[in-house]
């Protein structure tokens, strides 16, 4: 019988934000377990769809882009970068409530 085995968990997000009107970054670390369940999914779906898109587009001026670190329970880095108008309601919240 096959023992069955459970996905790493996150334990570790760093939110890097750069751009906007006067280009001052701001960068938060946050503790992965402290995720509501929206907003885990909203960042498993970005980082999904970032390793099928490949390289994201260039920021638009003025506007914030938003580069995501994950850190898994196994010591797996993963990296997606957000544009502010792509960003997930449930994200731009997190954002918004760590970043300065």
């Amino acid at each position: 019988m096959a023992s069955k085995t459970s996905a790493p968990s996150l334990r570790h997000l760093r939110i890097e934000r750069r751009g906007g009107f006067a280009g001052l970054p701001a960068t938060a670390d946050l503790d992965g377990e402290a995720l509501t369940a929206a907003q885990r999914r909203a960042l498993d779906s970005a980082l999904a769809s970032a390793n099928r898109a490949g390289k994201p587009p260039p920021p638009s001026p003025d506007r914030y882009h938003y580069r995501i670190h994950t850190t898994d329970s196994q010591g797996v880095v993963s990296t997606v970068e957000i544009a502010e108008d792509a960003m997930p309601a449930a994200l731009t919240a997190l954002c918004q409530s760590s970043l300065p």
